[in-house]
Parts: structure tokens; sequence; C-alpha cells
């Protein structure tokens, strides 16, 4: 469904190969990272996100949205078949310096985005040694396939969506 050779019933429309800095923004700029020690003493029910997931749950957010985050460093991106190298979270949250925000732009589907990303093979856009660390250059040349149509991208994206609420 997300490269596009099987097609839902009813939608024919053109697939093209996109950049994530043609279909997203990158909101890097709201990141805040804090220390383990300041976290103690801000406890709450606000989520704390870093590379792969949430660390922990603060009395504070800065970002009130619904955003995905991929990992700049730290990341699991070697074993994208079988780990997420992507998540989403939506609503209040605070986000650390070692994930990238991303968001879809206007007339793009957010869960798309999100299912293009989630397991998708990265490597080549890495950088670095024993710890492999995604640039927000190359992050934006990450290309995924994507149909011009709104409403397949949401229809291939509910499907997905409910596939995962079954599992």
């Amino acid at each position: 469904l997300l490269t596009g050779k099987k097609r839902l019933p009813g939608f024919s429309g053109k697939w093209e190969v996109k950049t994530l800095y043609e279909v997203t923004d990158c909101l890097d700029h709201l990141r805040v990272p804090l220390k383990e020690e300041q976290r103690a003493k801000m406890k709450g029910s606000y989520p704390y996100c870093g590379a792969n997931g949430i660390i922990d749950y603060i009395d504070r957010y800065l970002i009130d949205d619904d955003i995905i985050l991929i990992a700049e460093d730290g990341g699991h991106f070697e074993e994208y078949m079988t780990r997420p190298i992507a998540y989403r979270i939506s609503g209040k949250c605070w986000v650390n310096n070692h994930a990238h925000i991303l968001k879809a732009k206007e007339n793009i589907c957010q869960d798309f985005i999100f299912y293009s990303l989630v397991h998708k093979n990265i490597l080549e856009y890495l950088s670095g040694g024993t710890r492999p660390k995604l640039t927000k250059s190359e992050l934006y040349k990450i290309t995924i396939n994507i149909p011009e149509d709104i409403p397949e991208q949401k229809a291939i994206a509910q499907i997905l969506s409910d596939m995962d609420a079954e599992i």
C-alpha cells in the first residue's frame, strides 16, 4: 500500500517520489533537552520524549500538536524492519534534542507520512561511526512514495491504523 504497487479500489491518481523536505516541516527549534536531575524536580503527566520514545513524564510541555518523531542519534536504525524508527505523539509533550520533530505540510496526510517512515530503511542517510546520526540536512533528503490525492493518503493511513489497532 505504501509503494503504490497495490491500489485501493476507486483510486487511480499518480504517485510521486517526494523528499521529506517537500512534504514535512522540521520543528527542531521546539526541542529543549533536560537533564535527569532537572526532570526529577518536574515530575508530572506530560510525556518527555527522546530518540526512541517517551523517557519520562514532567509537569510542563512545549508542544501541543500531532507530531512525528524520528531519532537524530541513538536510534535503532539498523533494526528498522522489526523495530520502529519513528513514532507519533499527539497532544501536549516536551521533546529533547535527540529526536527530530516532523509535521506534515498542508495538504499532506500526517498519518501517511508516519506509516511511510515507521519501518523505513534510512541507513544510507546516516553519518558517524559507533553512534550513527541523522542530521537535519540528511533527514530532508529521505524520500517516500506518496499519492497525489489526499483522500488516497488518508484511506491508506486509515487501513494501516486499523491494522495497528487490531494487532
